[in-house]
């Protein structure tokens, strides 16, 4: 399972030695909690979403995909789901996985394990080899996941820049340039 509780404790492990380095002895925890939540509070609304996300996710749904996030992210887990809800793309995910609650960092396995389990969890349970892992890095939106069986499609646009060497080992199943050309490859499935 996933472990909730990395992020906010490191972050509070950190802020308790740096308050002891300013001479407080024996930080509050309430204290702790609230620069915590002050910090990571700032975090929410300074994400921005490409055009053709929202819409992209609207239509997989639509179309009966079932749909999770797997991301490599510093803040707390309870952060990142306001991060979502906050750019209206929390309704569209069926199971979210952190870097932060897992304790690691894509492309180590455990991440992938992680939204297997998550997944396996919902109804029905879905097996590694009807997933289609999309993402921007080769090594870890690609050659990770289709090591577990799953399947992959590689963003690659201007915006996405890995090493070359990264783009050759790489073997997706689907390149495209954008979310929203997945359309024109995953039909209606109801």
């Amino acid at each position: 399972g996933l472990r909730a509780d990395v992020g906010r404790p490191a972050a509070g492990r950190v802020l308790t030695a740096w308050l002891k380095k300013l001479k407080v002895p024996k930080p509050d925890p309430e204290l702790i909690a609230q620069l915590i939540d002050r910090f990571w509070s700032c975090w929410i609304g300074c994400l921005d979403v490409l055009p053709d996300v929202a819409q992209a996710l609207a239509t997989l749904q639509h179309r009966g995909y079932r749909l999770a996030l797997v991301s490599n992210v510093s803040a707390p887990p309870e952060y990142c789901q306001r991060q979502l809800e906050h750019l209206d793309l929390a309704g569209y995910l069926e199971a979210t996985v952190f870097s932060s609650a897992v304790g690691r960092r894509k492309p180590h396995p455990a991440m992938y394990r992680a939204a297997l389990d998550a997944l396996a969890d919902t109804a029905p349970p879905v097996e590694p080899q009807h997933i289609l892992f999309v993402g921007d890095s080769p090594l870890s939106d690609v050659i990770a996941p289709m090591d577990l069986a799953m399947h992959a499609a590689l963003i690659k646009n201007d915006q996405t820049d890995w090493p070359a060497h990264a783009y050759h080992q790489a073997n997706p199943d689907l390149t495209i340039t954008h979310l929203a050309q997945l359309l024109d490859h995953l039909p209606q499935r109801r």
